[in-house]
């Protein structure tokens, strides 16, 4: 997108031009410009650039790090793109507090959510309310999650002849 503005019938001195600030975008900085008696000053230039930040998506499970390879999430963007994570090896895991960390640097500025998901068929794990924030340009967001096992229990009663056994 373009702009174009133009002050004109300006007494000879000093001016000072603000740039509009961005949300996501760093804005250009503002200019000190002298006009003099019939004096034409330009075309001035402002270039807004685009804003890019940092995540790091850390999620544990309490289980063994072998826990945290059936998870995965979904990185979405304003326009609904989805990129799946961790890519590769593209991960650290913590073993000391049973965590993975995925950093997704280079990220344009803007609106995200995340959603995770589980790659196998069991349901050991409550599913994961989905995660939105706005990243800022040199912005870095932490999305924290954790992944409470969801243990069965299995009850079982036996009878002799009609009677409770004794546990004694």
């Amino acid at each position: 997108k373009e702009g174009v503005a133009i002050a004109s019938n300006l007494i000879p001195g000093e001016y000072h031009v603000y740039f509009e600030e961005l949300t996501y975008y760093h804005s250009p900085e503002s200019l000190r410009i002298n006009v003099g008696p019939s004096e034409l000053v330009g075309p001035l230039k402002g270039e807004y650039r685009v804003g890019y930040g940092k995540v790091d998506v850390i999620y544990r499970t309490g289980l063994d790090l072998g826990s945290l390879d059936v998870i995965r999430f979904s990185l979405i963007d304003e326009k609904n793109n989805r990129t799946e994570f961790p890519k590769g090896d593209g991960y650290q895991d913590d073993a000391a507090t049973g965590s993975r960390q995925v950093t997704i640097q280079g990220l344009r500025a803007g609106m995200y959510r995340i959603e995770f998901m589980h790659t196998s068929d069991h349901s050991l794990y409550a599913p994961a309310a989905p995660q939105s924030f706005e990243l800022r340009p040199d912005g870095q967001i932490i999305v924290e999650q954790v992944f409470d096992p969801q243990f069965g229990t299995i009850e079982v009663s036996t009878t002799i002849d009609g009677e409770v056994p004794n546990s004694d």
